[in-house]
Parts: structure tokens; C-alpha cells; sequence
């Protein structure tokens, strides 16, 4: 089932169901719906949920990791009554409903992250080739290898090193 902003929001004045955020830690410390457990996706299974003797409505950015959420844990438990926030807390903001967001936390997405993190290597990589040696320009092909790589296989090793950064752990 698929619930509106508006819906959930209802749903949490009642208090008849339990909010599980599915996105990466990192995500959540930077904004969450208040009352939000966070519970991963890639660490999701129908034993670590707290309860399942409530609705389980499960959120992440845009709707994606949650939908597939409900699908993980419906085919260990067809019974179990579970619910995806539309369009995720993207959603939920965009109907003017607050988040938490820690004034202390002002950290840059893991995407915008990687992004400057691949600038300053190619920076590197070509102050490097031009003024030093021609073999400089190689890890500016590596660079953008890995960049190809991430955007065919959804997968990047740059952002899952600086997911693990202090900064993103606090």
C-alpha cells in the first residue's frame, strides 16, 4: 500500500504505525521525519524489524528503496501489513511537513561528495602530468574509468569510502 504525506502524517498523530527510514545512516543524520527508526535497506529482514504487530510504513528519498523494502519483506511474510511513504521525504517536505535536521550537521551529500572528491583527484592527476610527468595523467584516466563504472553498475567505491569518513559518522 502507498501512503500520501498527508495520510502518514495522520497515521503518526494516531500513533498506530511504525516509521522506518531505509536509507544509508549517512542520509539519515543529515534529515528524518521525527519519530523514524533507521533500519537500512541492505540490512533489512523481516527478524530486525521492532514490531510487526502495527503498520510498518517504510520511507527513503523518493519512494524507490522503500517500495522495494515492502517487496523484501512481504515475500518473508505475505501477512504482514506494510506501507511505502510516496515519494519519500522528498515528498513528505514538499507538503511542508518538518524534518529533523541538526543545526551541527551541515554535511554535503555523499553524491556531492564524490563529485568534489573526483575533482580534486583529476586536479592532482594533471598538475601532476603537466608539470612532472606524463604518467600523472594516468590516475585521471583511472578517475574517469571509475566514474564509468559507478554510473553503469550503480555502485561507487568513492562514495562507500566516504560514507565511512568521520564527518558522515558523527
Amino acid at each position: 500500500m502507498i501512503l500520501s504525506s498527508l495520510e502518514l502524517k495522520k497515521h503518526l498523530v494516531d500513533n498506530d504505525v511504525i516509521l522506518i527510514d531505509v536509507r544509508e545512516p549517512v542520509e539519515y543524520n543529515i534529515e528524518h521525519i521525527e519519530g523514524a527508526l533507521l533500519l537500512p535497506l541492505s540490512s533489512l529482514t523481516l527478524s530486525n524489524l521492532p514490531t510487526v504487530s502495527k503498520k510498518i510504513v517504510f520511507y527513503c528519498a523518493a519512494g524507490i528503496r522503500s517500495h522495494k523494502a515492502c517487496v523484501k519483506i512481504l515475500q518473508e511474510d505475505d501477512s504482514i501489513d506494510v506501507s511505502t511513504l510516496e515519494g519519500g521525504i522528498q515528498a513528505w517536505k514538499q507538503a511542508g511537513l518538518p524534518v529533523i535536521s541538526p543545526a551541527c550537521k551541515k554535511i554535503l551529500p555523499i553524491q556531492q561528495q564524490t563529485q568534489i572528491f573526483a575533482a580534486i583527484l583529476l586536479s592532482i592527476s594533471l598538475m601532476i602530468g603537466y608539470g612532472y610527468h606524463p604518467y600523472g595523467f594516468l590516475l585521471s584516466g583511472l578517475v574517469a574509468v571509475g566514474l564509468m563504472m559507478s554510473g553503469l553498475t550503480g555502485w561507487c567505491g568513492s562514495a562507500k569510502i566516504l560514507s565511512k569518513m568521520p564527518w558522515n559518522n558523527r
